[in-house]
């Protein structure tokens, strides 16, 4: 399954919460991809184009993090 997250909605409590259930269900079969603009509704988000703290929330999460795409996935050995 892929999931397109945009960096606006991701500011949102309800990604994070979803984020967790997959790790806590060890859905491995989820692709989160994450559109990193800066641009939310009708100003720019929290986070802007700080990379590193969507790649430390979501390794927190269980997800590997693949920096060159910023492609995150589950992969449980």
């Amino acid at each position: 399954m892929y999931c397109l997250i945009g960096d606006g909605e991701s500011a949102e409590g309800s990604v994070w919460e979803a984020l967790h259930f997959a790790s806590q269900y060890r859905l491995d079969n989820l692709v989160a991809i994450f559109d990193i603009n800066r641009l939310g509704q009708s100003e720019a988000t929290s986070l802007q184009h700080d990379m590193d703290t969507y790649q430390r929330r979501l390794t927190a999460f269980g997800f590997v993090v693949f920096s060159d795409v910023r492609i995150a996935f589950f992969h449980f050995e």
